[in-house]
């Protein structure tokens, strides 16, 4: 029988990955949030703290709390790799986007597609990049600004279109 001086603490675990591994539509935009005391404490691994002092150099601007749990969502909940989470952070730096939420988009894109390596991701990217370029050539452009590479990437992306058809739309709209 329990008397008033104690504590009883459940802890709920809610089931977030499916069996194919991807995080289950409910639970997307709800993502954990972790306590100052469990970012302290984490801060103290030498990995983590590497890839904050990382994101901290890289992004050109210290990091707050939120953003310090955005990173460590990346590598806690859609369970990334810390040299997966550097490449994702120079990837977008590189490519001109330096806001964290712009790069939480791509970690949860690349987590639902399954990158779980650099050479993933690599690959990935190398994809992109010669798509971008066939559309470049189809086109006759000498670049894509950025609306039009995030065009395009929704074609691949969302829609899931093949590289050839999206070569074949840019020929089309070229003929007419």
């Amino acid at each position: 029988m329990a008397n008033d001086n104690d504590i009883f603490i459940e802890f709920l675990i809610p089931q977030i990955i499916n069996q194919n591994d991807q995080i289950d539509s409910e639970f997307n935009n709800n993502y954990p949030y972790y306590g100052t005391e469990e970012i302290n404490l984490y801060e103290n691994d030498p990995n983590i703290r590497e890839l904050f002092d990382f994101a901290q150099n890289i992004l050109g601007r210290y990091l707050n709390y939120s953003d310090l749990n955005t990173l460590f969502m990346f590598h806690d909940f859609l369970r990334m790799p810390i040299d997966l989470i550097k490449f994702l952070i120079s990837y977008c730096v590189d490519n001109g986007h330096k806001s964290l939420s712009y790069i939480e988009k791509v970690a949860i894109s690349w987590s639902e597609q399954k990158i779980k390596s650099v050479q993933d991701a690599r690959e990935k990217v190398l994809d992109l990049n010669k798509l971008l370029n066939d559309i470049r050539k189809s086109l006759a452009v000498s670049s894509l600004n950025q609306k039009q590479r995030d065009f395009f990437c929704d074609w691949k992306k969302k829609f899931g279109m093949p590289n050839d058809l999206i070569i074949e739309a840019c020929n089309i709209t070229m003929m007419n």
